[in-house]
């Protein structure tokens, strides 16, 4: 008897059967790649991307015909391609699948729209088409010519013997769990989202699973919070009537991978099972993903649809995903980079090793929210590994030319925030001496003139004012030196007095340009809206060369160790401010 087992999310490997006259079956599954080649791509998204099992990271490049191959060693019989699609669920994509065995004559096979519906992979059936190399051309998409691709897996087929029985994912009647962590329910390991979780703290803590009725158990598969950073220690027990329970596995997690861990059973025969979570290599904390049981049946089934896989960000309060809340509980625009950096503040102990008051005059309310008297305002916020630099590391960097950093990527280390989302909610009671704005800055180090001549200041200000509620963009050059936009954008009115959401975005584009987004989440219900956005193509402003740019308005492409919450004269009340190093859009 062969047991097939498949999982539901797509970046376990997943077969498929179809049965020949003679009763032998034709298995499609993945297959191993052994090459990859593009036409061309950016420095940052490589075409190793779009097989590192990752949908946080892709294979871009801009123009109409760019292709990217793979490679499977020898010749095989192809039954499919299975294309994720960069915001497949915003346009739909142009292309062309190609196949060649030798690598010189290729055979046009299919041309097609993608369905522009989904972020998962879509599958695009052949009829078992016997070639080495699979070429896929992308001719533009419905929002631009830039070719992007998050994941793609090639399946062929083999012959095996007549199948008697297979696992499958099972459906999920009932959940408990020991308790909860708030904002991290039982719930969240059920809801294919492998951005939200249960968290518990505490050795000891479990959930339960019922499955209804005593089913043929043939594997328990658990997707674990930062689970390719640390090792959990957890059992697996099984019970028929929820009151006696059996030990049937006692395991450390590989500590090597965010996807579903598979841990086979023996088609052991229950209702419920119960994972007891004793901690893990970094605190005790139960922190689980997802949870898929897999039980024998006489069926083949079909694989439920799969949410795109994003990791986690650091620290058991923090959370990714595109759209999705973070565990401050506020939407994201842009999931957070695969082990990029993040900060969120904390109402309990602000002052964590990454965030500096910077003498702002601070307090709590008691609503749980923090107070900021009037002044000067600057306070700052660090990665993690920068190690909370002082005035005067930044003050004796390696460099502050722009010809330089533009070159390197960073000021201070290659963890800097570059592509960052910058996020918080405030309240404004009082404006004095015209400080009617408050900025979100980005992309500077030191703002000093005494400090080669203002070059640490390079940065982005992404501004609100409050008094009128509009928007705009400014670009200091160097400490001080601006460049200000106007206005743009939405105008929501006056937000005195009233809860509001702000958030500024900055990112690399392919080209080398920098793009500005603010946000607006004006009803303080954590509906976000654009508010205005800006392209830097090089040309804004006209005194970059002070700092020895190539030219007198080059985009500000280098990352940052810390970013600026800032306001003049500004009395407001603040919570949930956060920095995340994001994937940007393409």
């Amino acid at each position: 008897m062969v047991v097939f087992i498949v999982f539901s999310f797509i970046f376990s490997q997943s077969i498929h059967p179809s049965f020949a006259a003679d009763g032998t079956s034709s298995a499609c599954a993945d297959t191993n790649i052994t090459g990859l080649s593009a036409s061309a791509s950016n420095q940052i998204f490589i075409p190793k991307n779009v097989i590192d099992n990752n949908f946080n990271t892709l294979w871009s490049n801009y123009g109409k015909g760019s292709w990217i191959q793979l490679d499977l060693g020898t010749s095989k019989n192809i039954c499919s391609v299975n294309i994720a699609w960069y915001k497949g669920n915003e346009r739909q994509n142009n292309f062309v699948i190609s196949t060649s065995k030798d690598g010189s004559t290729y055979t046009k096979v299919l041309e097609k729209k993608s369905s522009g519906t989904t972020l998962n992979l879509e599958k695009y059936a052949l009829s078992n088409i016997n070639a080495r190399y699979v070429k896929m051309t992308v001719n533009g998409n419905t929002q631009n010519d830039y070719a992007s691709i998050t994941e793609v897996r090639i399946q062929t087929t083999s012959l095996n013997q007549p199948q008697q029985t297979q696992c499958s994912i099972a459906s999920i009647k009932g959940l408990q769990r020991s308790a909860s962590q708030t904002g991290f329910p039982s719930s969240n390991v059920l809801d294919n989202n492998l951005n939200t979780r249960w968290s518990n703290y505490g050795k000891g803590s479990w959930i339960q699973l019922d499955l209804g009725t005593s089913k043929n158990i043939c594997s328990v598969n658990i997707a674990w919070y930062k689970g390719n950073e640390r090792q959990n220690n957890f059992v697996i027990s099984t019970s028929k009537d929820g009151s006696t329970y059996t030990k049937l596995l006692e395991k450390k997690s590989s500590g090597t991978t965010l996807n579903l861990e598979k841990y086979a059973l023996s088609n052991i025969n229950a209702r419920y099972v119960k994972i007891t979570v004793n901690g893990n290599t970094q605190n005790d904390y139960a922190s689980i993903t997802e949870v898929k049981l897999s039980i024998q049946n006489t069926s083949p089934p079909t694989p439920p649809s799969t949410p795109p896989s994003t990791p986690p960000s650091t620290g058991d309060g923090g959370g990714t995903g595109d759209g999705n809340a973070g565990g401050d509980g506020v939407k994201m625009i842009y999931p957070t980079a695969s082990g990029g950096e993040t900060w969120f503040f904390n109402p309990t102990k602000p002052d964590d090793g990454q965030f500096d008051r910077n003498g702002a005059e601070i307090s709590k309310n008691t609503d749980g929210s923090w107070h900021l008297k009037p002044g000067t305002t600057r306070m700052l916020a660090f990665t993690k590994s920068s190690g909370f630099p002082s005035d005067e590391v930044r003050s004796s960097l390696p460099t502050y030319d722009y010809s330089r950093l533009a070159q390197i990527g960073y000021f201070y280390k290659p963890t800097d925030w570059k592509n960052v989302e910058i996020t918080m909610y405030v309240k404004v009671l009082s404006t004095a001496g015209g400080g009617d704005e408050i900025s979100l800055v980005s992309r500077s180090v030191r703002h000093s003139t005494n400090v080669h001549e203002g070059c640490g200041g390079s940065s982005y200000h992404n501004n609100i004012d409050f008094t009128n509620g509009k928007f705009k963009f400014k670009k200091e050059m160097w400490h001080v030196n601006y460049d200000i936009k106007p206005y743009s954008g939405i105008t929501i009115g006056s937000t005195m007095d009233k809860w509001i959401g702000f958030k500024g975005i900055v990112y690399n584009l392919p080209d080398g340009s920098v793009k500005l987004e603010s946000y607006v989440d004006k009803d303080n219900n954590n509906n976000w809206q654009k508010a205005t956005e800006l392209v830097d193509k090089g040309n804004w402003g006209n005194d970059m060369t002070h700092c020895n740019a190539r030219t007198d308005g080059a985009a500000i492409t280098w990352g940052s160790p810390m970013i600026i919450f800032k306001s003049n004269g500004v009395t407001y009340d603040f919570k949930k401010f956060s920095a995340r190093e994001i994937v940007p859009p393409v």
